[in-house]
């Protein structure tokens, strides 16, 4: 694709973290995905392919993150910006420390068990980010025509963030607060987490057409007035 290094890095970084995981449903047969969490792909036999496949999230926000910036000149756009990068650390912390085994319960998790927590928490940073880059965009022409496809994107964001919170919500309490068989939020999981990943992606390739339309645009203006 044209556009930037980080453009480039953002969009094969979101998409190889969708293919990993994919992967994973086919190697890793016997985790159920209607109630495992992606991070339980960690535990198994192939639980690299799932630390490359974070990696490749903490990519995407990263990398989506730098290609924005110059896109973003308001305040509330560059603390967005900031917030995404924050989830794509929060990836590097999932992918460094693995997460504790669902049957050990929040009273039992290790100190591995907490900095894997720790980094989906500052995942959670995300949406947000997502949000107020949306919102500063709002009124730049280089935009134009293609801010509804990024309101779209943070919508899916927002939508699949929400189904997933209020899964845990409704079902954990009901079963002492661990995850198992019953508490079945494991397409909710991958479906934010997904969202997670291609987001950036999109929202730097939607900044690389915006820039090509600027120039294009500021490059037929002398034309026409010859």
């Amino acid at each position: 694709m044209a556009g930037s290094p980080s453009a480039r890095v953002a969009v094969s970084s979101g998409s190889a973290f969708v293919v990993l995981l994919g992967m994973l449903h086919v190697l890793e047969p016997g985790l159920d995905p209607s109630w495992s969490v992606v991070s339980e792909y960690q535990l198994g036999a192939y639980g690299w392919i799932m630390t490359l496949a974070f990696l490749a999230l903490a990519a995407s926000c990263l990398a989506g993150s730098a290609a924005l910036w110059p896109n973003l000149p308001t305040l509330g756009g560059r603390i967005g910006l900031l917030l995404v990068a924050l989830a794509g650390a929060g990836a590097v912390l999932a992918a460094v420390f693995a997460t504790d085994p669902p049957s050990l319960g929040p009273a039992s998790a290790t100190p591995r068990g907490r900095l894997h927590e720790l980094g989906a928490m500052l995942g959670g940073a995300l949406p947000w980010g997502a949000a107020l880059i949306t919102w500063g965009v709002r009124r730049s022409e280089a935009w134009r025509g293609r801010r509804a496809w990024l309101v779209l994107a943070t919508a899916l964001v927002w939508a699949a963030t929400i189904a997933f919170a209020a899964s845990l919500a409704v079902l954990l309490p009901a079963h002492g607060g661990r995850l198992g068989p019953g508490v079945t939020v494991g397409w909710q999981n991958r479906a934010m987490i997904a969202a997670y990943a291609l987001w950036p992606a999109a929202a730097a390739w939607l900044a690389t057409r915006s820039r090509a339309g600027a120039a294009r645009a500021a490059g037929a203006v002398p034309a026409a007035a010859r």
